[in-house]
Parts: C-alpha cells; sequence; structure tokens
C-alpha cells in the first residue's frame, strides 16, 4: 500500500461493492476492457486526427512498455503537464497502466508550482510541451531538474527536442512490442 494512504471507511467500502460501483479493478484496467470492446470505435479526436480504441491501447502499450524499460516503476510519481492533446491521454494512461502517480499540472504552471510538486512528491519524470503558447517549456524542465534532484526524466511531447530529454513522438514510433512481449507488463500493475 502507498505510504500515507487514507483507506475509504469500511462501511463505504461495504456499500459501494453491494451496489456494484467498487469492482476492484484499476484505472488501467477499465481501459484496457474499453478497449477491446470498443476497438474500432473512436476514442479521440485532435486537430482533425481521429484515434480509435484499438490504436489508443496499442500507443499506449507501446509508451507504458518504453516508461518500463526506462526505469519508471509502480508507486513512482511523474508530473503531467501536457497540454490538451493526444500525448496527453497517450501518457496518462500508460502512465496509470503501470501504476506510476500522475500529478496533474496545467501547462500554464511556472517553475515555483512544479518545483514544488516534483520536491514535495519525490517525483521521478516530468512531462512537457516543446512549446506552449509563448513559453519554452524545455527551459522550464531544465530550470527544475536543477532544483530537484529526484527527477531523472524529462518527456517531451513535439518537435526540437533537446538532448537529454526524452522525445514522446520518439517512443511513439519505436514499436518495442516487436521486441518486449506485452505480457511483461502484467508485474507492473498496481493493486486495485
Amino acid at each position: 500500500m502507498l505510504e500515507g494512504f487514507v483507506p475509504y471507511p469500511e462501511s463505504f467500502v461495504e456499500k459501494y461493492r453491494r451496489k456494484g460501483y467498487w469492482i476492484d479493478r484499476t484505472l488501467g484496467e477499465e481501459f484496457e476492457i474499453s478497449a477491446k470492446k470498443h476497438a474500432g470505435r473512436a476514442a479521440l479526436a485532435s486537430r482533425g486526427q481521429v484515434v480509435t480504441y484499438g490504436e489508443l491501447e496499442e500507443k499506449v502499450n507501446r509508451l507504458a512498455l518504453h516508461f518500463v524499460e526506462l526505469g519508471l516503476r509502480t508507486y513512482d510519481r511523474a508530473v503531467l503537464q501536457l497540454p490538451n492533446e493526444l500525448e496527453f491521454a497517450f501518457c496518462f494512461l500508460a502512465l496509470v497502466k503501470v501504476g506510476v502517480i500522475p500529478i496533474m499540472a496545467l501547462p500554464a504552471h511556472k517553475e515555483a508550482e512544479i518545483s514544488f510538486f516534483a520536491d514535495f512528491t519525490g517525483a521521478r519524470a516530468h512531462f512537457v510541451p516543446s512549446r506552449f503558447k509563448d513559453s519554452n517549456h524545455q527551459d522550464l524542465a531544465a530550470a527544475i531538474r536543477e532544483k530537484c534532484p529526484s527527477l531523472e526524466y524529462t518527456f517531451v511531447s513535439g518537435d526540437g527536442v533537446r538532448e537529454g530529454f526524452v522525445s514522446v513522438s520518439r517512443l511513439l514510433s519505436d514499436r518495442i512490442e516487436e521486441r518486449v512481449a506485452i505480457d511483461s507488463l502484467d508485474k507492473y500493475r498496481p493493486d486495485p
């Protein structure tokens, strides 16, 4: 169990189970069930691009395998500071699939907020867009990494990814599932 976690009162747990609301599955498991059930249906649309549930599941699994290969593990924390784009959904679902706890941040947050989030939670990863509006988030991420020793990885969505940072686009195009079995992720599933 996660240190500091305060469980629901047992009376709530019993009530929610009786009503069928509490089903002892993680968000990652629920996503897998929906993705398989609706594989050919549209799941996401952005900037004229439509992604089916089947395609979404493929991208999520691919990123999850890469995250594990890089060293992210269940109960690690990651500051997720991506805007409303397809890569946000891919990264969020891949993180929860392997049990990494996403710390949700806004793209507009600056160094003070993100440094606090990363330091307070001991986050190991930070996800940023290469640029957002008039702000260069790679500059922001570099400054935060200097302040927060727990941050080992900076994942960047978009073009022009700097050396020392990890390109989300590159991970999405690298078909790791052809080298590593998807079922190897099973050992990283968090407890429901």
